[in-house]
């Protein structure tokens, strides 16, 4: 059937057939919305993907092959988001407006917390046996 995704009561973007959408994320403002298109299961699979601003980005190319985080988030100024995939046998990896920041053997996503004006966000990480409080700059 077809979708409509609605923010701020304007039709954003419409689609047809049987893909779920899933972690939807819409910036302070309302402006600006991310989410994950994720397989399925019908007979005509959808790839993984991540859309924002309605621009549909496919796992595959960059170099991603799991949907792994329960949540996405926008920073507080709505510049950029913020999600955690995985990769088989790789760990996990933290993107930022789609592109990948930091790889780890995991990351906690609901630790996730921004600086107020949302140029640096911290998280809690595991490499090997330690575990790591990060700070990154989110540019």
């Amino acid at each position: 059937g077809e979708h409509s995704l609605v923010v701020n009561g304007q039709v954003r973007e419409k689609w047809n057939g049987d893909a779920q959408l899933a972690k939807l994320a819409v910036s302070s403002n309302g402006t600006r919305w991310a989410y994950v298109v994720c397989p399925s299961s019908s007979g005509n699979p959808t790839p993984p993907m991540l859309v924002m601003d309605g621009v549909k980005t496919p796992l595959s190319q960059l170099g991603l092959d799991e949907l792994s985080s329960p949540q996405m988030s926008f920073s507080p100024d709505g510049k950029h988001v913020v999600y955690v995939t995985r990769r088989q046998m790789e760990g996990e990896t933290l993107l930022v407006d789609w592109k990948p920041v930091v790889r780890m053997d995991w990351i906690k996503e609901r630790s996730m917390k921004y600086n107020p004006d949302g140029t640096k966000l911290a998280f809690v990480a595991r490499k090997g046996r330690e575990l790591w409080w990060k700070v990154i700059d989110v540019k």
